[in-house]
């Protein structure tokens, strides 16, 4: 029987790289080699946005990275588009119209959630700023136990938002959302749990008597409980303040007032001026700590 031997490569060899087949991409590392997927809707916030992917891409455990435009401006559409790499996809949804101002996002949401590659995806926003390196790191080890992790809705006018979480800093086990038929949309909030705030199941349009019902996070929250497990919150946030936790600066509802609150965004804004000057900051000391690592 013959011999098999071994001959060491030559120094000058090529790595050996496993053939894919076309559908898989030409990435070096593929969407699904990435142990998280960070997802982000965006709206005409791109200088903003553009910081929150630095702040994503510079952390210990680095993650592939979901922008879901809702409708920006072509201007600032072609702004977030640039942003496209390797590490990131831009998907956009071009709608006519709506039946309720939460319906984008959340279906920005079902779409992100659709197209995840990894076991666990990181929820956050366009203005929501990291505070340090291992945030994704310490939520996707949660993870591993409890499905559900982030930090809690903020005040609502609606009792249920005590247990639930929102997706200003959470992290979903996607192999489990799959296997309860997990989503986020409106239009099924109100089919399957209306009657909870007297809601027709037909007609899930904004009303004055039940504010904040349907609400973007609300259908993900009630299926979550539905399964018999309660999300594991590690962290509150407030309205119409700028929240500085342990894991991120959120100078709260930037985006939505930015379109439908002209005298609250003169204030949020003079704070979201001094988170992104922060932000910066941190990311000049983060870089810096890496080249000196190397």
């Amino acid at each position: 029987m013959a011999t098999a031997t071994w001959t060491k490569p030559k120094p000058d060899s090529p790595p050996v790289v496993k053939s894919r087949e076309k559908w898989e991409g030409g990435s070096a590392r593929l969407p699904w080699e990435y142990q998280v997927t960070a997802v982000i809707p965006h709206i005409d916030t791109p200088e903003e946005l553009a910081l929150v992917v630095e702040l994503l891409r510079l952390q210990t455990v680095q993650p592939f990275i979901i922008v879901v435009d809702t409708g920006s401006t072509p201007a600032n559409l072609d702004r977030v588009l640039e942003m496209r790499a390797s590490d990131l996809e831009v998907h956009t949804l071009q709608l006519n119209g709506v039946r309720h101002p939460s319906d984008p996002v959340a279906m920005a949401m079902d779409l992100a959630t659709m197209v995840c590659r990894t076991r666990f995806m990181f929820c956050t926003h366009a203005d929501c700023f990291l505070r340090h390196r291992n945030v994704l790191d310490e939520m996707a080890t949660l993870c591993e136990d409890d499905p559900v992790v982030g930090y809690q809705l903020s005040p609502r006018p609606h009792d249920d938002w005590k247990w639930m979480v929102g997706h200003t800093c959470t992290m979903l086990d996607i192999d489990w959302m799959d296997r309860h038929n997990i989503t986020w949309s409106q239009r099924r909030l109100a089919r399957n749990f209306g009657a909870i705030a007297g809601i027709d199941s037909e007609d899930y349009a904004p009303c004055p008597t039940r504010p904040n019902w349907p609400d973007t996070e609300l259908n993900l929250n009630y299926m979550v409980k539905a399964t018999g497990i309660d999300p594991l919150i590690i962290g509150s946030e407030e309205n119409r303040q700028r929240n500085i936790t342990t894991d991120f600066d959120h100078p709260r509802s930037y985006v939505s007032a930015k379109m439908y609150s002209p005298k609250y965004f003169q204030q949020v804004k003079r704070w979201m001026k001094l988170a992104k000057q922060e932000a910066r900051v941190r990311i000049d000391q983060w870089r810096l700590a890496d080249c000196e690592v190397f």
